[in-house]
């Protein structure tokens, strides 16, 4: 199902994002022993991190397995790197273990690392329909429609196929190989959570939560909610062409 909660300001938007999180963590840790969590990079997700370390005592963190929804094939040290913003950024801050940060080898080429990221998933995250289930994956959306690192006119069917995939991108000049999670995966995640604020995003967020849009060209519309809960967060300029009922 598709939850679209809109607010006045990115501080309400973050602190109820952060409530969310941890609520959905704390009803995972009710059922299972560890919690697997995929995080996001990007400029917005990040800014939630500052409101889930104001309320850290809320979550063992030591129970959950941490996992990225794409990686650039950089350095775990170099700043571009999706391990490294999480680590620097929230994961070292709350005494999440490091043992339980889980990326692909990004000394492999994008073929090779999305195989191995693939398989290291598949050995070590519970399953559910046949598939690695996880408890809560974080995205965030570019202007362009893109989600993780599913670009628009650069993705086709091995999406619905595979688990990860290899991604070649230059966005906003940033690294260009990277691997990805697919919506086969994401889709079968008991909640997924976007965050998305500003009015540079209200276009791909219409088209995105529209019935009937081409998932190869807005990829973010091809995570649906049809077996999980979707929320989408966002500030009132992202979602100002839902208000007005037009793109």
């Amino acid at each position: 199902m598709q939850k679209i909660e809109i607010y006045e300001t990115q501080d309400q938007l973050f602190r109820s994002a952060a409530a969310i999180f941890y609520t959905l963590a704390e009803k995972a840790a009710q059922y299972h022993r560890n919690i697997y969590v995929g995080l996001s990079g990007g400029g917005t997700p990040n800014k939630l991190y500052p409101y889930l370390i104001q309320q850290k005592e809320l979550l063992l963190w030591e129970k959950v397995e941490v996992y990225f929804s794409d990686e650039r094939l950089v350095s775990l040290e170099n700043g571009e790197s999706n391990h490294y913003q999480a680590s620097q950024n929230l994961l070292n801050l709350v005494e999440h273990p490091l043992e339980q940060r889980y990326s692909p080898d990004v000394t492999l080429n994008a073929v090779d690392a999305s195989k191995q990221y693939e398989a290291l998933i598949l050995d070590n995250v519970p399953k559910k329909n046949g598939l690695p289930y996880f408890d809560i994956i974080l995205l965030g959306l570019g202007d362009d429609g893109h989600t993780a690192s599913l670009f628009p006119n650069q993705i086709g069917d091995e999406i619905f196929d595979d688990l990860i995939i290899p991604a070649e991108a230059k966005y906003q000049n940033r690294p260009s190989a990277r691997i990805s999670m697919t919506p086969k995966l994401i889709n079968n995640a008991a909640n997924v959570i976007f965050l998305l604020s500003g009015q540079e995003k209200a276009q791909a967020v219409y088209h995105s939560l529209m019935e009937g849009q081409d998932w190869r060209i807005w990829p973010a519309s091809s995570i649906n909610g049809d077996k999980n809960d979707v929320f989408w967060f966002m500030d009132e300029a992202a979602a100002k062409h839902l208000e007005m009922g037009s793109g």
